[in-house]
């Protein structure tokens, strides 16, 4: 959902896919929706390829420097795209930064569909779970199990950056960064 076209198009990239990955965040917190939709990743590819980002009713709420900040992150041509000191720069962005003025009917509206996104992001992640499950071997996931287990070091149930980079440390040799 976050990347930006030349990702999808698997072509080479640079530092401005995080001023896209910056607009889908942006969208998403002003309008509580992601810019661009699908139900399968397919979807959703074909979408950042080809739509515009969908504002939905939000759009009528948001100021025209809002709305311009948000398309100039997600312009698809990299080479149109700003830099992130030119994104740093945006009108908006000094405007809005040091007392915004948003009404709490907008954060209202604004935290339900949040609420809503967040709840199919989980049901998502449970479906590919299952799914995962569903195919997956007994044997398969045994050996999955056996590596988490071996990886969690701290033995909490998740993995943190360091657990990762050790295990891959261990598999592949001292890693730098």
């Amino acid at each position: 959902m976050y990347m930006a076209p030349e990702i999808v198009n698997q072509q080479r990239y640079n530092s401005k896919v995080d001023v896209w990955a910056l607009g889908v965040i942006a969208h998403i917190l002003l309008t509580g929706a992601p810019p661009f939709y699908g139900k399968e990743k397919r979807d959703i590819f074909l979408s950042i390829l080809n739509n515009q980002p969908n504002f939905g009713n939000r759009k009528n709420n948001l100021s025209n420097f809002a709305v311009r900040f948000v398309e100039q992150c997600l312009t698809k041509d990299q080479s149109m795209r700003p830099t992130m000191q030119e994104v740093l720069d945006h009108p908006w962005l000094d405007a809005n930064t040091e007392a915004p003025q948003v009404s709490a009917e907008v954060i209202a509206d604004i935290t339900k569909n949040l609420t809503i996104f967040h709840k199919q992001n989980i049901f998502q992640t449970g479906v590919v779970s299952f799914m995962q499950g569903m195919i997956a071997g007994e044997d398969e996931l045994k050996d999955y199990k056996a590596m988490f287990l071996m990886l969690d070091k701290s033995q909490d149930g998740y993995l943190s950056k360091e657990e990762l980079r050790g295990g891959m440390s261990r598999v592949l040799g001292t890693l730098t960064a």
